[in-house]
């Protein structure tokens, strides 16, 4: 089934008038979505692609009272095959959109999310949204 994901960015300056603006629609013959659930005790957590035809993932990183780190990674077996991202404090959710995956050495396609030691001990739940 078709599904439609629209991105719409403004920018605003000190007047709250916007500036610039982005308004994107991507369409896509596939969509799926899942929830994730890390936290920095525990081990990574590995989401395959979805055998369908989607081409990114929308990610909504939850925001918290404490900054926490979280390491994207794509392919364990390559250098540079992942990068750490800071989720700076505050409230709502940073969102955070990705191209699919290269494949890895291992055939799949993939992305593995784990907190840093530095991070929260709760679980930190992710929704993620394939399309």
């Amino acid at each position: 089934m078709p599904t439609t994901v629209r991105l719409n960015l403004a920018m605003h300056d000190e007047n709250n008038f916007v500036t610039e603006n982005l308004d994107d629609v991507y369409v896509t013959q596939g969509g799926q979505h899942t929830t994730i659930s890390i936290n920095s005790t525990g081990p990574a957590v590995k989401v395959p692609w979805p055998a369908t035809s989607e081409s990114a993932l929308y990610i909504k990183f939850p925001r918290f009272t404490q900054d926490y780190d979280v390491v994207i990674q794509w392919d364990s077996s390559v250098q540079f095959g992942s990068f750490p991202l800071t989720i700076w404090n505050g409230t709502g959710f940073m969102p955070m959109v990705l191209p699919k995956a290269k494949q890895a050495a291992d055939g799949t396609t993939y992305y593995t999310f784990q907190t840093s030691p530095a991070g929260i001990a709760e679980n930190i739940v992710i929704p993620l949204f394939f399309f």
